[in-house]
């Protein structure tokens, strides 16, 4: 455990709601509601007092990277791993990191975070994880190499370089164009680590050790209720809460408007700065092509604008179901004799 402060402070919860609102400015492919699940559980943690450095593997140009920094807490450290200039090493083509991209990034978001930068191949880190700082952390994300080897030796390098209380992320499990991700995670789960599934949220599986699922499951729920789709599913032999995108509802935290109010300034910079939109610009390698791409993300985007449509269309019907109940209860008889006895217990209770 750790005496650090129990919660983010104002500012830190501003410079998370600003990064939600620029990360559609840096190419990647990261859902919203994700990012807002990753950073709530570092919050969790950071309430249990639970601490630790994060580390990725993966960066690409930054887009969940800079979640993880954004949730973070000050003085924490991310070990960013990623091929990024030696593509001569990428194996199967799942993704271009670049360093330039996602340090440029970072100066703007983020100029204070530590930041240590591993530019080398994942194979070349397992065995030897403490020498790269992967110890004890609190946060790991996986999003490599796409091959079942790539991912097995990953997840394993983030279960050796985990904390009791850690949380690691896979990407692209259920990704039809890169099947040995999957393969990858079955390998990993067949040996029957400590290291196990507890939620699916869109394009990434959240696994923690075993003592820590229950408390990981219901601090998902308690703040993402909104986004599950469905609960208790099971996954080989384990069980997990199953959530969709509904962004851009945002969690009660960042839905604080004073969060807003405290990253104005910030978005306006953003809006003067007429950046370009990314994340459905650039096809992912292996997966479909420029304009097929274009196309599902348009069709993916209007199926979350339905689905959203749908559920506040719910809600409104059952608020006016329940002022309808309440106005015919207060003008009811009962209602109006038992108004004394209402008032004498309200200032009892005060």
């Amino acid at each position: 455990m750790n005496q650090h402060a129990a919660s983010p402070s104002l500012a830190r919860l501003a410079g998370a709601y600003r990064y939600l609102y620029y990360s559609e400015h840096i190419e990647g492919w990261m859902y919203q509601t994700t990012a807002l699940a990753m950073m709530e559980l570092l919050w969790l943690q950071e309430q249990a007092r639970l601490a630790g450095n994060i580390a990725e593997i993966g960066v690409h140009h930054g887009c969940s990277a800079l979640a993880l920094i954004a949730a973070a807490r000050p003085d924490e450290t991310l070990i960013a791993i990623d091929l990024f200039d030696r593509q001569d090493l990428n194996v199967d083509g799942s993704g271009r990191g670049s360093l330039a991209a996602f340090q440029g990034h970072l100066r703007y978001l983020f100029p204070r975070a530590q930041v240590s930068i591993v530019a080398k191949s994942s194979v070349d880190i397992r065995g030897a994880e403490k020498e790269h700082g992967l110890a004890g952390l609190r946060f790991f994300s996986v999003d490599g190499g796409h091959t079942r080897a790539l991912t097995l030796n990953d997840l394993e390098i983030a279960d050796a370089g985990l904390a009791p209380h850690g949380i690691a992320l896979l990407d692209d499990v259920f990704n039809a164009g890169w099947p040995g991700v999957i393969s990858g995670l079955f390998a990993f789960l067949a040996r029957d680590p400590d290291l196990v599934p507890f939620a699916i949220f869109p394009n990434k599986i959240f696994l923690c050790r075993r003592p820590f699922v229950e408390f990981y499951r219901k601090g998902c729920r308690e703040v993402l209720d909104y986004a599950i789709d469905k609960d208790a599913m099971e996954l080989q032999d384990h069980t997990v809460d199953v959530y969709g995108d509904r962004w851009p509802l945002l969690t009660p935290r960042l839905a604080d408007p004073k969060v807003a109010a405290a990253a104005e300034t910030d978005v306006r910079a953003i809006d003067q700065r007429r950046l370009p939109i990314q994340r459905h610009m650039i096809a992912r390698p292996g997966d479909m092509d420029h304009a097929a791409s274009q196309l599902q993300y348009l069709q993916d985007l209007l199926a979350r604008e339905q689905r959203l449509t749908k559920m506040l269309e719910k809600k409104l019907e059952q608020a006016s179901l329940e002022a309808k109940q309440l106005a015919a209860l207060q003008s009811s008889t009962s209602w109006r004799i038992t108004a004394p006895l209402r008032w004498l217990g309200t200032a009892f209770r005060s």
